[in-house]
């Protein structure tokens, strides 16, 4: 009778070395020779293209049609204020595909992230962020489009409403991530780090990208399995 040997796989076992709402650091060992480094760029390209993450897409601020026309009363420049949109986070406490969010400010003022208005259950963490600057005679109202998504977005929504201009957008909530590989003699051990913008927790950023990796390649394996 023919003897087959067993691969030798390793019980991989994963410690947590420090972790806190918005990042962690984490060791995975032990882990087969020559795997730690294909292992840690799947990860890594997983969690920055599709962890889900909120971000403004667009934006239609009454009386103005256009980045290139000024807003009355502002000190900046259009193109800047929805540049300064950009930097702007977002916690999302139910799953939503889209919102409306609004400003709504007269008079002299510096308009930061805590003076947007939010529907219930949308809150902006990034409230000291400063998105424009008015003087006495300025009325500014705009609407915000919010919308939840992955990966770098570009400024080409179809049947977007009128009067509301497009922007690029990067949904990702990921800020960091890093690794260190340790080669032993019979065995390797991989230190991942993981930092993100705190509209996620670190440690469920990690479970997504597990269970991501699990969903797709499961479903590629019956698929293949299916057509044979």
């Amino acid at each position: 009778m023919h003897q087959y040997l067993k691969y030798p796989f390793l019980d991989t076992k994963i410690k947590i070395l420090h972790e806190e709402n918005h990042f962690i650091e984490c060791l995975f060992t032990p882990l087969e020779k020559n795997f730690s480094l294909v292992f840690a760029n799947l990860l890594r390209r997983v969690l920055y293209s599709y962890t889900i993450g909120h971000s403004i897409t667009a934006i239609k601020i009454q009386g103005i049609h256009s980045e290139f026309e000024s807003i009355p009363g502002v000190v900046e420049d259009t193109v800047d204020i929805l540049s300064n949109l950009k930097n702007l986070t977002f916690k999302i406490e139910k799953p939503i595909q889209e919102c409306i969010l609004r400003i709504q400010q007269k008079g002299a003022k510096k308009v930061r992230g805590e003076d947007i208005i939010c529907p219930e259950g949308v809150s902006v963490l990034s409230k000291e962020v400063d998105i424009c600057t008015m003087n006495d005679s300025a009325n500014v109202e705009a609407s915000l489009l919010l919308q939840s998504g992955t990966g770098y977005y570009f400024n080409n929504i179809q049947n977007l409403e009128k009067g509301y201009m497009p922007l690029d957008t990067s949904f990702s909530p990921i800020e960091h991530v890093s690794y260190r590989v340790q080669t032993y003699s019979h065995y390797e051990e991989l230190a991942f780090y993981l930092k993100t913008n705190g509209s996620i927790r670190a440690k469920e950023a990690l479970s997504h990208a597990f269970e991501f990796l699990g969903a797709r390649y499961t479903s590629l394996y019956k698929q293949s399995n299916d057509k044979t």
